[in-house]
């Protein structure tokens, strides 16, 4: 086996811009990356090993040796600031296999469960923790990684027992720590290093992935417990591949095997969603150098005036009442913004003008007709990457997304476009069939390309100002005139996805076959205090079921 050892630094490179190709345009397909089914949406879903049947026999598929482009075909930008190398390539291919091992002290564990829990104010602070990560057959070993919990109700039980790893739980690893903090002190783990040190300057810099050059890595991945039934667990990959192959900005998303140490105790976290951090990195394998500069915010749930509880929905009122409710994310003082500040400039008069101009000229050009709004809304939104966004988002059915629940999704403002806004899919695991309530799960794939209904928030009438002019037609509350051609452009964009080569129940059988091969003898279900753990290859027959509903849905709601 071979090993690398990394510890290089980050330098920034120059390139010149680039510009996405949206699905069926795209000259970046090969062949050697299509189904080897003939068939788009007329197979079977596919029965786990267990239940192996003729249906089984429906996917074969010959081994793809991973190259200078996605599983989905996809290329990243020549003219972008990161090179997507071949090592990058081939970590994020289905028949890739990724095995995390994962040492600490159980005294450091004890501290990362403890002040990791979600009323704990500590809960983002990371933890030295050393990591070997081999993929295929190349170890990548680092010591002091930075670690620490992540989400929401995965945060909600402890998961030691008596210093074992007793429950799997999603976590971030960060590569670049160097816990200089004096928050870290009181912990025992701050070190003592100046920014001028070598070491520190090294550390600060690296990169797992990197080049020779210690350039065009990652800096950060996230991990992800499966807790949503997922039988296939192939949903995020899935759902982020689509999104990706449409030319819209994504996250990459594959599977992974992990093992923790904790101590002299060893536990097998079985199979894990590995998803691509959404952060600047991210944007600079899109973006030249000068277009990667630009402000991006993560939007969710968060507090309001009042103190109330809201979801992210662009409105400039709730703004004006509660100006904090747009800021950095600090949890030492619990502060949570609904749009939480990735990347700013803090050092402008008003550092974050450019989400206030979208969030104004949505209210503004109310009661205007299209003819009068046209021009304003395409001055702060790139309107047609949006109706794309859209599209995909309606077909990958997330009830938890920004359409029905106002949560989870980040806005990049490209200074390239005059910080015109784009939106980015982010936490895909409520999709493609799965859902937290009845609202959700398949109602999702019979409901009309336009619906105007919350499906995550109680289906409230929709309030996010922008589907009202895009795509909705019943506008509660809301003197606002949808432009027909924006929701002619959404629904042709909708039409051609179901006519395409990935959105099928082919392409999925067939991510399916790939990642089942890899990882079938790595499940395990590692589960004391929670009871939301699955781990299994189960089939796809829940996406055989959702796709045909939606295909249905999109074919016979067509645009009046």
């Amino acid at each position: 086996m071979k090993k690398s050892y990394i510890s290089v630094p980050l330098f920034a490179i120059i390139l010149s811009g680039c510009a996405f190709v949206p699905i069926g345009t795209s000259t970046n397909s090969s062949s050697n990356t299509q189904p080897s089914q003939t068939s788009n949406n007329t197979s079977q879903g596919l029965s786990n090993d267990s239940n192996v049947s003729s249906t089984s026999e429906n996917v074969s598929y010959d081994p793809l040796e991973p190259g200078m482009e996605m599983y989905n075909g996809f290329t990243y930008p020549s003219g972008a600031q990161t090179s997507a190398t071949a090592a990058y390539y081939e970590f994020w291919h289905p028949e890739t296999r990724i095995v995390l091992d994962i040492s600490a002290s159980s005294d450091i564990f004890t501290k990362m469960d403890e002040n990791g829990y979600s009323d704990s104010i500590y809960q983002d602070l990371y933890w030295p923790v050393n990591v070997t990560i081999t993929v295929n057959d190349t170890a990548h070993t680092f010591e002091e990684v930075g670690m620490r919990r992540k989400g929401n109700t995965s945060r909600g039980y402890y998961f030691l027992e008596e210093g074992r790893v007793s429950d799997v739980f999603s976590f971030k690893l960060s590569f670049k720590e160097v816990w200089d903090e004096d928050i870290y002190q009181q912990f025992g783990i701050k070190k003592s290093w100046l920014p001028t040190d070598a070491e520190y300057i090294a550390r600060d810099n690296r990169q797992f992935l990197a080049d020779e050059n210690g350039k065009n890595g990652l800096a950060k991945i996230d991990i992800k417990m499966y807790k949503t039934n997922d039988e296939s667990m192939i949903n995020q990959a899935f759902a982020f591949s689509l999104f990706q192959k449409g030319g819209l900005i994504s996250p990459n998303s594959t599977l992974g095997k992990i093992r923790m140490t904790s101590g002299n105790n060893n536990s097998d976290f079985g199979v894990v969603a590995i998803n691509e951090t959404i952060d600047k990195q991210l944007l600079r394998r899109y973006f030249s150098k000068a277009d990667a500069k630009g402000d991006l915010y993560k939007v969710g749930w968060g507090v309001g005036a009042n103190n109330q509880w809201n979801k992210g929905n662009l409105s400039i009122e709730e703004y004006n009442a509660y100006p904090a409710m747009i800021g950095e994310e600090d949890k030492l003082i619990g502060y949570s913004p609904r749009y939480d500040a990735k990347e700013f400039d803090d050092k402008k008069e008003v550092p974050h003008q450019n989400l206030i101009n979208l969030m104004q000229a949505l209210k503004q050009n109310e009661g205007k007709s299209v003819s009068e709004y046209l021009a304003n809304l395409e001055a702060v939104v790139d309107i047609d990457s949006f109706l794309n966004y859209a599209a995909l988002s309606y077909l990958t059915g997330n009830q938890d997304d920004m359409r029905n629940n106002g949560n989870n999704y980040y806005i990049y403002f490209n200074p390239g476009q005059n910080n015109k806004a784009y939106f980015i899919p982010y936490d895909y695991d409520w999709a493609l069939g799965l859902g937290f309530s009845e609202d959700g799960g398949l109602t999702m794939a019979k409901i009309s390309p336009f619906h105007s209904k919350l499906q995550g928030n109680d289906r409230n009438w929709q309030d996010n100002r922008l589907f009202l002019y895009t795509i909705v037609n019943n506008k509660q509350g809301f003197d606002i005139t949808t432009n027909p051609t924006w929701q002619q452009t959404y629904y042709d964009k909708l039409i051609n996805y179901i006519a395409g080569d990935f959105f099928t129940l082919a392409r999925f059988n067939d991510m399916y076959a790939r990642y089942r091969n890899t990882y079938k003898n790595d499940t395990n279900v590692l589960s004391l205090h929670s009871n939301e753990v699955y781990n299994n290859f189960g089939g796809t027959h829940l996406f055989a079921e959702y796709i045909d509903f939606m295909i249905n849905s999109v074919e016979s709601n067509p645009l009046s």
